[in-house]
């Protein structure tokens, strides 16, 4: 997902949410939320996905110059209404 006008401020948090389901059932996406407001999804994810969490990574802001501030994850994508409900 490429989200031609980035919405980030110097004057301004910007909510940022990424949520995966179902992947490696052949139905996987993910959806981008942008203070609460989904700005678009994935195709289908039809890959298969699988990993060992003792061995997994998670990078956050690779590339990204700014404060990032109550970084979360979750062990399941959250509904549209949940991602809004954190951005307040």
């Amino acid at each position: 997902m490429v989200v031609k006008q980035p919405p980030f401020t110097r004057e301004k948090w910007t909510h940022v949410a990424i949520t995966h389901e179902a992947l490696g059932g052949g139905k996987g996406k993910a959806t981008l939320y942008l203070d609460g407001v989904a700005m678009g999804s994935t195709p289908v994810i039809a890959e298969g996905f699988a990993w060992d969490p003792a061995l997994g990574a998670l990078r956050l802001g690779v590339n990204y110059v700014g404060l990032m501030d109550d970084v979360m994850v979750f062990d399941r994508a959250l509904s549209a209404g949940e991602v809004k409900s954190l951005g307040r």
